[in-house]
């Protein structure tokens, strides 16, 4: 992100991988987890 001039300020940390990826699918940021955490949603599209 830095290399595009893109300053990230995280407002919240979460423990939980499943409200990360609910959070981010709906547009409520992004997340970065495991691809383990990850393979429901990545079957899905």
């Amino acid at each position: 992100f830095q290399q595009h001039g893109v300053t990230i300020q995280p407002e919240i940390e979460l423990g939980s991988h499943n409200l990360l990826i609910s959070l981010a699918r709906i547009g409520l940021g992004v997340a970065c987890v495991t691809e383990e955490f990850s393979q429901s949603g990545l079957g899905r599209g």
